[in-house]
């Protein structure tokens, strides 16, 4: 098994408007899905979802807001 180092797997935020704004879609769609996880008390997969939503908002570039 090859390790990777962090600056390898790096990518740049997009700077397709229609790219980003796919992304944020899915972020917000993904963070309602983990609000309902989280409710129904699945806490993995709240979690995964939790992950899923960031790795969203840095591909497009952005900040997740609280």
């Amino acid at each position: 098994m090859g390790l990777t180092s962090s600056a390898a797997t790096f990518q740049r935020p997009s700077s397709d408007p229609d790219r980003i704004e796919r992304l944020m879609y899915l972020a917000d769609l993904i963070s309602e899905l983990q609000q309902l996880a989280a409710r129904e008390d699945c806490d993995t997969l709240a979690r995964l979802l939790g992950l899923a939503h960031l790795e969203a908002f840095s591909k497009a570039g952005r900040l997740p807001m609280k």
